[in-house]
């Protein structure tokens, strides 16, 4: 092959790829702000997130969301603090990570579609929203954690999947960082 026929070729490879990519790029923003279901994948397991359990050991925070909450893409520059029109942008996920106060470490048991994490106050976390982050996406959850009666437990083992902080913003962050978002 000759360099001007392997150029050729390199550089169609890269505008179909390129042209894929633009496509689920594209596919995502048409979703922005809009309600999809929370589905993650780690691995060869998949699974579609629809409530929370938060619980100090006597008592318990519930938050359903079964139809899936307000997705927004997080692999973006963050505008947020730029005088003048920084209030405009929304401040990705990974930057109100890094300032929020660690609480928990969050467990999931897929089979049920439940995260779960254990605090030792609760009376802080009680009316506030939910956002959760997976990969380059989050998920602002619609309602509240609100006192409630905790889902049925299977008898089957919760697995480590990430961490909760309380962001500067008053919400709860999830942050479960070796997931996959399923958009």
């Amino acid at each position: 092959m000759d360099r001007r026929t392997f150029i050729t070729a390199l550089t169609g490879a890269g505008i179909g790829l390129g042209a894929g990519a633009l496509q689920a790029q594209g596919n995502l923003r048409e979703r922005i702000g809009e309600r999809n279901p929370v589905r993650v994948r780690e691995g060869g397991e998949t699974a579609l997130l629809t409530q929370m359990l938060v619980t100090d050991g006597a008592s318990a925070l519930v938050l359903n969301w079964p139809s899936g909450g307000l997705l927004y893409p997080e692999d973006r520059v963050d505008l947020s603090g730029v005088p003048g029109v920084g209030g405009v942008f929304r401040t990705p996920f990974r930057t109100r990570w890094v300032e929020a106060q660690p609480l928990a470490s969050v467990s999931m048991i897929a089979q049920v579609g439940l995260l779960m994490a254990r605090v030792v106050d609760l009376s802080a976390l009680s009316g506030r929203g939910v956002t959760l982050g997976a990969e380059d996406v989050s998920w602002d959850l619609p309602g509240a954690l609100r006192p409630g009666t905790p889902p049925m437990m299977p008898r089957i083992a919760a697995r480590d999947v990430g961490a909760m902080r309380l962001g500067t913003d008053g919400r709860v962050l999830v942050h479960l960082p070796q997931m996959y978002a399923l958009t």
